[in-house]
């Protein structure tokens, strides 16, 4: 009797032409006095469906029917769970609209009904229904379903921590961007899609999962060419903030590791952007992404002119903005200093791309750290750093001159009564650079640097500043007009500064009468010059070049004479023999620089251990190779300086040892006086 109960209800629902309540509630009745007829239900409404699976209508009544009954007798799932499992697919894959929306539907009623066991028994069936979805992805309303249904999938699969299994497969990510992309940017689908995709994100715990997760998100991404996408920004966004710290870290660490992999300068960027907001969410290890942003920097740029034409130029202003984001950041100012000194190291002329885009980098370092932080930074690789002044490469030269500069100045000249020692390595780079063909905008920028020498050094300075400045006149004898009027005027400069800050009245007239025409050259306001295109009737310099025994007699006779130790060495010209020697120098001076610091400084910074003669000679060696095609004279000046290492050689045992002392203090840089040292790195006054 019972039987025939249940199938005439069940059929009377089917003949209805829509869902009767009242004819279920008669067929749940029947269910419940006899659970063990559902399977036989389940497999009517199945057939049904298969047979019907074109009548929209049918068909919404008899997936209904299977949901209401799943949740009415839930437990009893595991009778039915299969037969629920293969009709969702069949409606799904279905290419009538309304029967799609129907297995969607009931995909719902089951997750709202299943539990742990009928997930695992159906396992292998449910991680096909995400693949299926993909084939649902049309009209928005068809896409809203589809990522309804998608949601459903991803709580089942968090369900029995299986969630890893999904992200084996593409089909997801494909379901949510392709939403993405057909919903003209709608933003309910956004939403949708934002909270799937942090659902996943938020439910894995391990790291190897968060890994793999983010590898093929970016991958898909970058396959499809996804990652400039609003909807894909505005999900991204959420990352940093919605997620675990620890987790967190390891999507930025991922992510980072990705970029260089991208072939599109707009996918870097995306990606970078998302690395940008997670790291000013605080989230992650500042410490460590800032050499991991560092590692992005391999572009095969070796000109100012290639960076402002290159297509990657804001992806690498991204990086260097990031990366000083990151460093204003950390707390402990020895680990900025030792990425600034890092930084340094990788300026060494082996790959000229590396050393442009590190020397661009620097500058913008050395303009965003305060000054005390400079003030700690290892000095080893700033004294290597500074034979960038002989690069055959203009542009390193220019931005290596910025870089010396600000790194011992800051962006604006501090005004102190302290005064400083400066190194003679820094000079000879300056009066070296003068001798190649530069623009007028580096002469100027020469000329700023060695003003500021100037107006911070002490008197005892001179002793080797003006045989300098006599020595780039003699040499820009040799220099085209245009660069031999911009030398004259600047060096002529450099001594008014001198003779206004040690009140020297015969100096000041002696530059006076020397300045005329400097309005064909340069804008002068004070002290500061601006270059200017030079005119073609310009004034003719040659008779208004710098003596340097002239300069010379003024400053003896003038009271700031008597504050000068050994006066008499002024008169000392600069020859091609002690020009080498200045090459040298910096290494005779390591012994006597391990005693003197002692008195001078308190400070004690390590260096390396790997310091050896070698490397010393290599260092007195640099920048002294010439062209084949030089004249005699300039191999001459390369026969002095090797003899001259070859005499260090000799005497290597003695330097070692004051080398063994200079592992314990500050590394001291060569200067005229040989008493008296120069702190390379911080300009802290001697007392």
């Amino acid at each position: 009797m019972l039987r025939s109960k249940y199938k005439k209800n069940l059929y009377a629902l089917l003949d209805e032409k829509e869902f009767n309540v009242s004819a279920f509630n008669r067929l749940h009745h029947n269910m419940e006095l006899a659970p063990v007829k559902l399977p036989k239900v389940f497999r009517i409404l199945e057939d049904y469906i298969t047979k019907n699976i074109t009548v929209e209508a049918n068909v919404i009544k008899a997936t209904k029917t299977m949901g209401e009954l799943s949740l009415n007798c839930r437990d009893q799932l595991s009778l039915i769970d299969q037969s629920m499992i293969r009709v969702i697919r069949q409606c799904v894959n279905s290419t009538v609209k309304k029967v799609k929306l129907a297995g969607v539907q009931l995909l719902d009623f089951y997750t709202k009904a299943c539990n742990e066991n009928s997930v695992r028994t159906n396992f292998e069936e449910i991680k096909k229904i995400p693949n299926d979805l993909t084939k649902m992805v049309g009209n928005n309303e068809e896409i809203k379903s589809c990522l309804t249904a998608l949601r459903d999938c991803v709580v089942i699969f968090q369900m029995v921590n299986e969630l890893d299994q999904i992200l084996g497969y593409n089909t997801v990510l494909r379901v949510i961007f392709d939403s993405l992309t057909n919903s003209d940017g709608n933003e309910e689908i956004t939403t949708q899609a934002k909270e799937i995709v942090l659902k996943i994100v938020t439910s894995i715990s391990d790291k190897i999962t968060t890994v793999k997760f983010i590898v093929q998100f970016s991958e898909f991404l970058d396959k499809n060419e996804k990652w400039s996408i609003p909807a894909v920004q505005s999900i991204l966004g959420e990352f940093g903030v919605r997620v675990k710290p620890i987790i967190s870290e390891v999507i930025i660490q991922t992510v980072l590791e990705h970029i260089p992999k991208s072939d599109k300068i707009a996918s870097k960027i995306a990606q970078l952007n998302f690395v940008k907001k997670s790291i000013n969410n605080k989230v992650g290890s500042i410490n460590d992404n800032v050499r991991r942003l560092h590692g992005l920097l391999d572009f095969p740029i070796v000109s100012q002119k290639e960076f402002d034409e290159n297509e990657a130029k804001p992806f690498i202003e991204m990086v260097f903005d990031l990366i000083c984001e990151c460093l204003t950041a950390i707390t402990d100012d020895l680990i900025k200093a030792d990425f600034c000194f890092f930084i340094f190291g990788e300026c060494d002329q082996t790959n000229q791309s590396k050393t442009f885009l590190n020397t661009l980098l620097l500058f913008k370092i050395t303009g965003s750290l305060k000054k005390e932080v400079l003030q700690r930074v290892d000095k080893t690789n700033f004294v290597k750093f500074l034979s960038n002044f002989n690069s055959t490469n203009s542009d390193i030269r220019h931005m290596t001159l910025l870089v010396v500069r600000q790194f011992l100045f800051g962006k604006e000249l501090e005004k102190s009564s302290k005064t400083y020692v400066f190194s003679q390595q820094i000079k000879m780079g300056l009066v070296e650079m003068l001798q190649q063909p530069t623009s007028s905008e580096d002469i100027v920028e020469i000329y700023k640097f060695w003003r500021d020498m100037i107006l911070t050094g002490q008197v005892n300075e001179l002793l080797e500043t003006i045989p300098l400045l006599g020595y780039v006149t003699k040499k820009s004898v040799k220099s085209n007009e245009k660069q031999q009027g911009c030398i004259h005027y600047v060096t002529i400069m450099l001594l008014k500064i001198i003779g206004t800050k040690y009140n020297i009245e015969g100096l000041n007239a002696y530059t006076e009468s020397r300045l005329k025409g400097i309005s064909s050259y340069f804008e002068v306001s004070g002290n500061d010059l601006k270059a200017k295109k030079v005119e073609k009737d310009r004034e003719d310099v040659k008779g208004l070049l710098l003596i340097q025994k002239d300069v010379c007699d003024i400053i003896k006779n003038s009271d700031v004479a008597q504050e000068i130790d050994g006066i008499e060495k002024i008169d000392e010209e600069i020859s091609l023999k002690n020009r080498a020697k200045h090459k040298v120098m910096q290494t005779n001076v390591l012994k006597q620089s391990s005693m003197k610091t002692k008195e001078t400084s308190k400070k004690s910074v390590s260096i390396s251990n790997e310091i050896s003669f070698n490397m010393l000679k290599e260092i007195a060696t640099k920048g002294s190779q010439k062209k084949e095609n030089e004249s005699e004279v300039s191999k001459l000046d390369i026969t002095v300086l090797l003899t001259q290492a070859e005499e260090l050689k000799k005497d290597e045992t003695e330097m070692l040892n004051g080398i063994d002392s200079l592992l314990e203090c500050d590394i001291q840089m060569s200067i005229p006086k040989q008493d008296e040292l120069f702190n390379a790195h911080s300009l802290i006054p001697f007392e």
